[in-house]
């Protein structure tokens, strides 16, 4: 086989490998859509009242949604993963109204995801509502002109004060933070019609100073001072950025807080958590104050300094074992092009996957966050083919690595900017294009020669 068919086969490979991780997602969007289009027509042609027609999703999401509450469970990259006694055996919690009805597991997102989503299909106007604090979600609909309470998870209906009620069925809660996501993705503040609130105003200054663009958090402690399982610390309730006065405000129930501010993505600074007591029907001023001495991000700092001194590492011993990883290389019959070259491919997969998942966020969530996370995917994409096809041919060498550096770029991009999931992208994407630079930068002697010539 000449050295263009492997190239045409290993870019074909690639794109059957790309098409087979793409068919099972797609089936699954595809089938979970069309059921949530069959199903809710047929219960509203059922019923003729809007109410009924709410009562009759809820119903059929209470026999057929399978709870995934008590079930141990782990995370990565940001996702939850819970195992399963039967099949999918490990389920990622995905909040998309197609991926919900495909498997039919979930807790409260999903369950009010996929009502949100019925409701639409049938006609009604939904929204999801939101209490992070406390930790729950559940649905309002638009019934006559006013917005009425749906709990899907739990079948209540039109029954507002059921979390704060002490007695008659009630959970006994102090709710912080109440908000509503409409169809525009826009978010309501909504803790009016759940419980009474409190205004807290919080102030930042560093030096005395206002500080423009602080972002305030408050957490609350409600669900750690009773002792919930799996509630060891406190929970964000609600964030905001303070504006050119240096003051952000809060329309709170009233609650146990815990408030801090950040200023800065990776350097920057964060103030220590500061107790907040807030009262119904009360209004309370804090200040929060930097300091030199509250860096930001302190584990991203470790992260940061382990990493450049894992990868001086690596530049040292490659350097110093280079004639031993050239008789390696030699040993199986591939030279340093060629290992570049595999490396490309395997960082080609990470873009891949990246612009895959971009393209379907896209089409769930359409948005500039999907949408540069596509385009990111597929230019990273388009680096590592060059890469490859340059370091296959031995064909202007000081080019591949120009596209080694270009990928290494999109990687850092995808991990710093995106984190969760495009942080476990972006790794491998970096990671692998540092080490194609090292090696070729290492074992290139006339590199800079040639890179004048580009």
């Amino acid at each position: 086989m000449s050295r263009y068919r492997k190239i045409v086969f290993t870019i074909s490979l690639f794109i059957l490998i790309l098409i087979a991780f793409s068919l099972p997602l797609l089936y699954v969007y595809y089938m979970g859509g069309r059921e949530i289009h069959d199903i809710s027509l047929k219960i509203a042609a059922d019923e003729s009242e809007p109410e009924l027609i709410v009562k009759g999703i809820m119903g059929w999401e209470n026999r057929n949604i399978r709870t995934i509450y008590q079930l141990p469970h782990f995370s990565f990259a940001g996702m939850k993963l819970y195992i399963m006694p039967d099949h999918p055996y490990i389920y990622p919690r995905i909040l998309d109204p197609r991926w919900i009805m495909f498997f039919k597991r979930g807790a409260c997102g999903e369950d009010a995801t996929l009502f949100v989503e019925m409701a639409r299909v049938a006609g009604i106007r939904a929204r999801t509502v939101y209490n992070p604090g406390e930790d729950h979600a559940w649905v309002e609909v638009l019934i006559d002109n006013s917005w009425v309470h749906v709990d899907p998870s739990w079948g209540y209906f039109d029954d507002p004060g059921v979390y704060e009620r002490e007695n008659e069925g009630g959970w006994g809660k102090q709710l912080s933070y109440v908000y509503a996501i409409d169809e525009n993705g826009e978010e309501q503040d909504v803790t009016n019609r759940y419980t009474e609130t409190g205004r807290l105003t919080v102030r930042v200054e560093r030096d005395g100073k206002p500080v423009r663009g602080a972002k305030v958090l408050v957490k609350s402690r409600f669900l750690m001072e009773k002792g919930a399982t799996g509630y060891s610390t406190s929970r964000l309730a609600a964030s905001s950025e303070t504006d050119e006065n240096g003051i952000c405000s809060f329309n709170l129930g009233g609650n146990n807080y815990d408030i801090a501010a950040e200023s800065g993505a990776i350097i920057g600074y964060r103030t220590e958590l500061e107790n907040v007591l807030l009262e119904e029907g009360s209004e309370t001023d804090i200040t929060l104050s930097f300091s030199a001495s509250t860096i930001l991000s302190p584990d991203a700092l470790v992260w940061l300094a382990t990493l450049v001194l894992l990868l001086f590492a690596f530049g040292v011993t490659v350097w110093k074992r280079r004639n031993s990883i050239k008789r390696f290389l030699r040993a199986l019959k591939c030279d340093l092009p060629t290992m570049t070259g595999i490396l490309a491919i395997v960082v080609a997969l990470s873009c891949a996957i990246a612009t895959v998942v971009g393209f379907l966020g896209l089409m769930v969530v359409p948005g500039l966050l999907t949408l540069s996370w596509t385009i990111f995917g597929f230019i990273g994409l388009v680096f590592c083919l060059m890469w490859g096809i340059l370091a296959f041919s031995r064909k202007r060498y000081a080019r591949a690595i120009i596209c080694m550096i270009m990928t290494l770029i999109i990687g850092i991009v995808f991990g710093l900017i995106y984190g969760g999931f495009g942080f476990v992208l972006g790794l491998p994407i970096a990671f692998l294009s540092l080490i194609s630079v090292i090696l070729a930068m290492t074992f290139k002697r006339r590199f800079l020669r040639k890179l004048k010539k580009f």
